[in-house]
């Protein structure tokens, strides 16, 4: 099934609430949002899906401590987000890797 642009930006919403309830869930895990959607189309990669409404980037602090590099919890947040869908994409999985960063592919974009 093809889905329209607005439908995945619809299933990103709903799955992205499914990964805060899942990092949540978690004993000491705590997320505050960092950069979602850019209108201003800067401080991304041109085909970035921060443009879209497609991407989040997330905070994680484990017991309140920031963890800014990859770890064994982003790297249960990924596999987590990657288990969703086909389409949904960590940062941890780039060939630039950003650990922070959820987003679902469109049209060549992740």
């Amino acid at each position: 099934m093809t889905r329209t642009l607005r439908q995945q930006q619809s299933l990103f919403a709903k799955y992205l609430g499914q990964l805060l309830v899942y990092i949540y869930s978690m004993d000491g895990w705590e997320v505050t949002l960092a950069d979602g959607y850019r209108a201003d189309h800067m401080g991304h990669m041109v085909n970035s899906c921060h443009y879209l409404r497609l991407a989040q980037d997330l905070n994680l602090f484990i017991d309140g401590v920031w963890k800014d590099q990859i770890c064994p919890e982003w790297t249960a947040i990924g596999a987590f987000w990657t288990a969703l869908d086909p389409d949904c994409k960590w940062g941890g999985n780039f060939k630039s890797v950003d650990a922070n960063h959820v987003s679902m592919a469109w049209e060549g974009s992740e």
